[in-house]
């Protein structure tokens, strides 16, 4: 079944880690970082959140000092990705931090996809800022 895919499916992705991890080149350092993506994704639906954003936390740490344009979209994706899991656990303030993270590291890119990455970070920031915790008592006081 899926979880049998799934399992194949990171074991594929682990492979391109263990045998690239440590590759200089731009296209195999690229490769190794959309493999971490590929698998945290793939964790996340299997329900594994801790392990996804885990895996999203590899790719930021991996790659934090990625010169290239295509591995820096990519760590990029693993920020928002972790900030939206965190979202779903319910872990909005981490989430929050997360987003602030990825603009901060980002907000000055003049690349097309790094600053649609920002974009997508201040959104998410601004959800989450809109819908502060508390705001669910309100019901209870305006009534």
């Amino acid at each position: 079944g899926s979880l049998k895919r799934n399992k194949e499916a990171i074991s594929i992705n682990d492979e391109v880690v263990r045998r690239f991890g440590n590759a200089t080149e731009p296209a195999l350092k690229q490769s190794v970082a959309v493999a971490l993506i590929n698998k945290a994704s793939i964790l996340g639906s299997s329900k594994r959140y801790e392990d996804e954003i885990a895996t999203y936390d590899e790719v930021t740490r991996r790659f934090q000092n990625a010169t290239e344009l295509a591995v820096k979209e990519q760590v990029a994706t693993a920020w928002l990705a972790k900030a939206m899991a965190l979202r779903s656990l319910k872990r909005n303030e981490q989430a929050l931090t997360v987003y602030d993270e990825a603009v901060k590291r980002f907000g000055d890119a003049i690349e097309p996809g790094l600053r649609h990455q920002v974009e997508k970070a201040l959104k998410g920031a601004a959800r989450g800022r809109s819908t502060p915790s508390s705001s669910r008592h309100l019901g209870a006081v305006v009534l």
